[in-house]
């Protein structure tokens, strides 16, 4: 398939440069000299910081400013069906629905059978978990019973009655067939003997595949229909185990996946360090830098740090959940510094350039050795030479009220949003609020989009920033470090900073950047939504109540030539549920045939005499179903 990445060329360059009072400038792109673009300001840089998810300093350390990006969280793509081989093939982590690319169609059978090719993103994905068509769910293999134990395998087929086919309409009218995008994986041979013009040598190596064919049926399908699928996404490597074979990187049961201490709430998705080194060296859609330039332990200890479990009253009641998991996409033709920074974005990761390596480092509280305040490095006026510049922040960058938008996978991986707020914070600002509105584009977790936001909002009341000069000595320290700055003139003992940028003057005197510090940022007991003006609770969408009182009359009609017919006059009570959009009826008598009314009522017919089973199943605006009343 060639080279489908957005590649920039050369080394992953960075130049950090001081931009008062809270910013950090960067480069990401083609090999620049730090030497010669920064020499002439008398600045060489020396522990270079890529703040992919720090797009300021103090208040902005985390999180995407929504509308900042070239395609947002309500303008993406990602659910769309687009026809055509030139549309982008996305990379997906993690556990996310998608819908899909169509680059092959063409009908056979005297025009009954439709056939459909659709990729779906870059491979080898870990699993097509579900199918759904005009968003009714109608292929599952997720249920405790298919019809195909064991392990759903590369290229298996669903057909005829199959028990994974959940929509009992679209039985005998769908086959469906896919591949995983291994670099290996077959053609698909049955459209092969359907269609010369799809070879034996089209298999589309590296890109996962899906495959329909759709019995012409009126009363099954009105038009092409919309289809969108489920999956657990890319395979890649654990940077905890490179050497062994790639695993799929999301909580499982089963033994060849990552699996992360066990909870009860569901915790799912991609370890976000495992993403962002697949990211960084994958030669294929990546910035393809070589693994030998990537502080693997660095990436390790972030991964521990991820995985680790909050508990949190939400909604009301204590939840435990994995700290950062990341369930998101990337469009390949973006750019790499977009799709960095939306991955860094999801869990307070940062990349540091140090001593010829690329370090991740974590926005957290201090663990291990760094709790011992006498352990950090001390800058006092022994070491801090010449003027100081002490930045405060002001409304604009303290908040009081943070915005969340993601992709809610209870939602069926629709844009959602939700608010949180300290009320604390909003007596000290006179009761007026300071929102800040951010984008989490690879959070599906509402859980994790919440404790996001309550970080960024506590990490806005930490504005000080302060930027100075220091001795020689004080390249004992890194980007990322925290810090103790003790100094008179400006009232502070062992106040704790976190060091954003380095750099080393001409003269040979380092030149810091850094951020007050609080541990107490990083302890959320609660995650409250709050209700703004206008907004109301709504009920769960995506559980339907039934219809009830279901009854059935039928008229029997003598003909003219003594045969019968009979009318059926089929109603029911509506169901309680406020959002129901229509209601399907099912026949069966000899066949089966389906109706779709608004009413609560429907008369049938003229059926031939015989015995008739009606069944009503309610389905609201979002397209979920109720349990079939009979």
């Amino acid at each position: 398939m060639g080279n489908r990445g957005s590649l920039l060329g050369g080394l992953l360059a960075i130049g950090a440069i001081f931009l008062a009072p809270y910013a950090v400038g960067l480069l990401f792109g083609d090999a620049v000299m730090a030497a010669a673009a920064l020499g002439s300001t008398g600045l060489l840089v020396a522990n270079s910081v890529v703040a992919m998810g720090i797009m300021a300093l103090g208040s902005k350390l985390l999180g995407l400013d929504a509308g900042s990006m070239s395609a947002s969280i309500a303008s993406s793509p990602i659910l769309a069906n687009e026809a055509g081989g030139t549309a982008g093939i996305p990379v997906v982590y993690g556990r996310r629905l998608i819908g899909t690319r169509r680059i092959y169609m063409n009908v056979t059978d005297d025009n009954k059978k439709l056939h459909m090719v659709m990729a779906l993103c870059e491979g080898e994905i870990g699993a097509i978990r579900k199918v759904y068509l005009n968003d009714t769910l109608v292929i599952d293999f997720t249920i405790a019973t298919p019809v195909k134990t064991g392990t759903v395998t590369n290229g298996e087929v669903v057909e005829g009655t199959h028990n994974v086919i959940v929509s009992e309409k679209h039985r005998n009218n769908i086959r469906f067939e896919y591949r995983l995008g291994s670099t290996t994986q077959p053609a698909f041979s049955y459209l092969t003997g359907k269609a010369a013009e799809w070879e034996s040598t089209a298999q589309c190596k590296g890109i996962a595949l899906a495959y329909f064919e759709f019995n012409f049926n009126r009363d099954v399908y009105t038009g092409v229909p919309t289809i969108t699928i489920e999956i657990d996404g890319k395979k890649i490597a654990k940077v905890d185990s490179l050497s062994s074979t790639y695993a799929i990187a999301y909580r499982s049961d089963t033994a060849d996946q990552i699996t992360y201490t066990a909870n009860a709430n569901d915790s799912y998705g991609a370890s976000p360090p495992d993403v962002l080194y697949d990211y960084l060296t994958n030669s294929q859609y990546g910035k393809a830098i070589t693994p030998g330039s990537v502080d693997i332990q660095s990436f390790i200890d972030a991964k521990t740090y991820c995985a680790k479990t909050k508990t949190a009253t939400f909604a009301g009641s204590s939840k435990t959940f994995t700290q950062h998991f990341l369930n998101g996409h990337l469009e390949i033709d973006d750019t790499l510094y977009n799709n960095a920074k939306r991955i860094l974005g999801c869990f307070q990761g940062y990349l540091v350039f140090s001593n010829g390596k690329y370090s991740l480092k974590m926005n957290r509280e201090r663990i291990g050795s760094e709790t011992t305040t006498s352990n950090l490095f001390s800058f006092n006026l022994d070491n801090i030479i010449g003027k100081y510049d002490l930045q405060l922040g002001d409304k604009q960058t303290r908040f009081n009220r943070i915005k969340t938008t993601f992709y809610d996978r209870d939602n069926k991986y629709g844009a959602n949003m939700m608010y949180y707020e300290n009320s604390d914070y909003k007596t000290r600002d006179n009761d007026l609020v300071l929102m800040r509105d951010i984008e989490l584009p690879m959070v599906t977790d509402a859980r994790n989009a919440y404790y996001l936001g309550a970080l960024i909002l506590n990490q806005s009341r930490y504005q000080m920033s302060i930027n100075f000069t220091a001795v020689y000595t004080a390249f004992e320290c890194e980007v990322g470090d925290v810090v103790r700055i003790t100094h008179p003139n400006l009232g502070f003992t062992d106040k704790l900073f976190r060091i954003m940028a380095m750099g080393m003057n001409l003269d040979g005197t380092i030149q810091i950047t850094a951020i007050e510090f609080g541990d107490a940022v990083y302890t959320i007991t609660a995650l409250p939504e709050i209700l703004l003006p206008g907004q109301t609770t709504l009920p769960d969408h995506t559980s339907v109540s039934p219809a009830t009182a279901l009854t059935a009359t039928t008229e029997v009609l003598t003909q003219g030539d003594g045969t019968k017919i009979v009318n059926i006059t089929t109603a029911w009570t509506a169901s309680t549920d406020g959002f129901i959009d229509h209601y399907e009826v099912r026949l069966t008598g000899d066949s089966t045939a389906y109706y779709t009314t608004r009413a609560t009522s429907l008369v049938i017919g003229p059926l031939a005499n015989g015995t008739y089973n009606i069944g009503v199943t309610a389905v609201n605006i979002y397209g979920a179903r109720s349990q079939e009343l009979t």
